[in-house]
């Protein structure tokens, strides 16, 4: 079928220097493409965030937005089925916990985007690093774009990342790259 890749969302202008760490299929139609520095555990760790996807795609990136070091990422899911991305999304809705390296954890409120979503912050104890997560699910795809500054981000910023990220996956793809919204939060 189709790739995905397409659809993932880039950030790009003539403001700024944008660092692509990262764009490349991790699984596409259910074959697996390792990276060639990767050891077994990080394998490991990759197909459990795979899961049960027919696709999934990768897109990371990095720029300096005034003295903000901003990591940019998008994780694209094919699954075979709706139900099959309706559980994906279960495993995102579920979490009340923040992960590994962060110490709180909180549900923001950006609305719904696509069929069902979630949005979270996590920080770590001493407030230097903010990870701003919105997740959601579109049909068979599961969209999760991830944000990490030394600063939380604005929910004006998520939403507008998330609402041109829902219009390439309803367009099949984006058709350009779109500036960072750099408002911070209040």
């Amino acid at each position: 079928g189709e790739g995905i890749g397409p659809m993932a969302l880039r950030l790009g202008d003539g403001r700024r220097i944008y660092e692509t760490t990262g764009d490349d299929y991790r699984r596409l139609g259910g074959r697996d493409f390792p990276m060639w520095y990767e050891t077994a555990d990080d394998i490991d760790r990759w197909n459990r965030i795979m899961a049960d996807a027919v696709d999934f795609y990768v897109l990371n990136q990095s720029f300096d937005a005034g003295g903000d070091t901003v990591v940019y990422g998008t994780y694209l899911y094919r699954y075979g089925s709706v139900e099959s991305a309706a559980k994906r999304m279960q495993r995102h809705l579920d979490q009340t916990e923040p992960d590994p390296g962060f110490a709180h954890y909180e549900i923001l409120d950006l609305g719904t985007f696509g069929d069902e979503s979630l949005a979270s912050l996590e920080t770590t104890a001493d407030g230097s690093i903010a990870m701003a997560a919105v997740t959601a699910r579109v049909g068979t795809l599961v969209v999760q774009m991830l944000v990490q500054t030394d600063s939380p981000p604005s929910p004006a910023t998520l939403k507008a990342l998330m609402a041109a990220q829902i219009a390439c996956i309803g367009n099949g793809g984006c058709t350009r790259a779109i500036s960072y919204p750099a408002r911070k939060a209040a």
